[in-house]
Parts: structure tokens; sequence; C-alpha cells
């Protein structure tokens, strides 16, 4: 008695064609693209829920450094300087001014929400005893915040978890049409 398992060659084939180092090298850049954008959605909604900023302010301040197959390098990288208070959605109140900033109420005692000249509305304080000079308050930068120890761990468990993923459905992508559009 005979017991036989056979391959289906034509699949075999187009796997192993694609695991070819020219081949494998632009899957393996749209895998750690793919991957790297799914990491900026993540983060902005991460970041968003946290802060209680829109999703889109927190995308702006982020960009992407995307792999190409002679350098399999990708990055998601925070960048910006410091928010303005008052896209925290702050509220005066008795006590000054309130808002959620990185999951926390805070208040601000001697602050106030003003427009000042041309337009320009913002959460601002005095300087001094006199009523002028006034300056503006800031929050943290996004680039902070993804810093921060309760973020980062986070972001990068997730793109982890996401380029194994990424990688065999670019493979397969491959191995059924033979062919992937071009890495960035």
């Amino acid at each position: 008695m005979e017991v036989r398992v056979a391959i289906d060659s034509a699949a075999f084939g187009a796997v192993v064609s694609a695991l070819r180092a020219p081949a494998f090298l632009e899957v393996a850049a749209l895998a750690l693209n793919d991957t790297v954008k799914n990491a900026e959605v993540e983060t902005a909604q991460t970041l968003a829920a946290m802060t209680g900023l829109p999703s889109r302010t927190v995308k702006d301040a982020l960009s992407l450094e995307l792999a190409r197959p002679d350098t399999l390098r990708a990055a998601l990288v925070g960048r910006g300087k410091a928010l303005k208070m008052i896209e925290f959605s702050p509220r005066a109140s008795r006590e000054g001014v309130r808002l959620r900033m990185a999951g926390k109420v805070e208040v601000y005692r001697h602050a106030f929400i003003a427009t000042v000249k041309h337009g320009h509305r913002g959460v601002f304080e005095r300087k001094g005893r006199e009523r002028l000079p006034i300056r503006e308050l800031y929050g943290p930068s996004i680039k902070g915040m993804m810093a921060r120890t309760d973020v980062l761990p986070k972001i990068a468990d997730y793109m982890a978890e996401r380029i194994v993923a990424n990688l065999m459905r670019q493979l397969e992508r491959r191995a059924r049409h033979g062919q992937t559009r071009r890495a960035a």
C-alpha cells in the first residue's frame, strides 16, 4: 500500500518565483509601506481619542518615510511644534480654562479664551500683573505624545503584528497575479 501526497506544482512554482530576489524585495517594500500606512491610521485614532483632537489634526503632524526595494526601511514620524491649546476644545469656567489633554482634564486657573487682533482665537494668560502683555498657551506636540510610554509600545506592537499579515498578503497577491504595484 502506498500513500502519496501531491503538491500542485503550478501554485508552488508561483510562490517560489515570488520569492526570487528582485520580486521579493518589491513585495517586502510594499508590505513595509502598507504597515506604516496602517500604523499612521492607528496612531491618529489613538492620539485623537486620547487628546480630543480631530484625527485630521493628528494626521497632519505625522509623516511617512516609505520603503523602496533597494532600501527596506519605512518609518512613521511625528513632527511639528507644540499645539495651541485652543485646538484641544477648551471651555471657560469660573476656575479658569478647562480642557482635556493627554487623557486628563486640566484646569489653567489664570488663563482665559480670547480673540485678539486679526481674528486669532486662543488660550492666553497675562505675563505679569498688568493687563498687557499676554502670552498664548500651548499644549504637547504630536511628536511628544507619540513618545509617551503608554503610546509608543502600542504603536510598535501594532506594526510588528501588521508586518507579518501585510507580507503574507503581498506574497499571495504576487503569487496570484505574478505582479505587484510599484513600491513607492
